[in-house]
């Protein structure tokens, strides 16, 4: 799976008004957020569809997709970040499950 396409679409999906500039960003930074985006995603929606999923880990899933989503969304309307800016790395807990089947 193309989790950086995957991430890019949904992200565009979620903030219409900023499609052009998500589709056109190509740079190692951005490309590697949206494939960290992407795996948060996909793992939060795993952990979703499970009949009695961990709940502590759904749920820094889910913190974890919004505030990536909160970030891109600041970046691209121009609005300084908070103190203590989100870095690729604060989303490393996705990359750290590399999108595979953890939850088998």
């Amino acid at each position: 799976m193309d989790f950086e396409k995957e991430g890019r679409n949904r992200m565009m999906m979620l903030l219409p008004r900023h499609q052009r500039q998500i589709s056109e960003a190509k740079f190692a930074a951005i490309n590697e957020f949206m494939e960290a985006y992407g795996i948060a995603v996909w793992n939060r929606n795993e952990l979703r569809e499970q009949r009695s999923p961990d709940a502590v880990l759904l749920k820094e899933f889910e913190v974890l997709c919004q505030e990536m989503e909160d970030e891109i969304a600041r970046k691209l309307a121009g609005v300084p970040a908070p103190k203590e800016p989100l870095t690729t790395s604060r989303f490393s807990v996705a990359k750290r499950c590399g999108g595979t089947a953890m939850f088998t």
